[in-house]
C-alpha cells in the first residue's frame, strides 16, 4: 500500500486556478462522478491492477469526488492525472467496470459521457505518443 502522500502526487488537485488550468484533468458532472465511484471502487477492491499502487490511486478518486459532490455539494469535479498511471487507472477501472456489469443496467449516455471524457484524457496525457505513431 502506497503512503498518502505518494498516492496524493498522482491526483492531487493543485493550488492556484492557474495551476488548475493547465494540470491535465476531465470534467464530470455530479451524477457522472457518482455513477465513476462505483466503477474506481470496484477496480480498487477487486481489479485486475496492473502496477500496486493502482488500488490507492482509484480509492483516492473516490475520497475525492465524495469529498467534492457529497461533501462540498458542487455540481460537478475535476479529475487530475498527474501521472501515466493515474490516468491509466481510470481508464482500466472504467474498461473493467464495462466489462463486469450489464450494460443495460445503466444509462448508456452517462457510461458513454464518462468513457468520452476518460478516453480523451488517456489520448490527451499518455496516449499522445501512440496517436502519433498510427498516423
Amino acid at each position: 500500500m502506497e503512503t498518502y502522500n505518494t498516492v496524493l502526487n498522482h491526483v492531487v488537485q493543485p493550488q492556484t486556478p492557474e495551476e488548475r488550468d493547465e494540470a491535465d484533468h476531465t470534467t464530470l458532472s455530479d451524477f457522472q462522478a457518482l455513477w465513476f465511484v462505483e466503477a474506481l471502487r470496484e477496480y480498487a477492491n477487486y481489479g485486475d491492477h496492473d502496477k500496486d499502487v493502482q488500488a490507492d490511486i482509484a480509492m483516492a478518486y473516490v475520497e475525492f469526488i465524495n469529498k467534492k459532490i457529497r461533501d462540498e455539494g458542487r455540481r460537478s469535479v475535476n479529475l487530475y492525472t498527474h501521472t501515466d498511471v493515474a490516468v491509466e487507472t481510470l481508464l482500466d477501472a472504467l474498461l473493467e467496470y464495462k466489462e463486469k456489469v450489464d450494460a443495460g443496467k445503466y444509462s448508456r449516455s452517462v457510461c458513454q459521457e464518462v468513457e468520452d471524457c476518460v478516453g480523451d484524457l488517456w489520448i490527451d496525457v499518455a496516449g499522445a505518443n501512440e496517436v502519433m505513431v498510427s498516423e
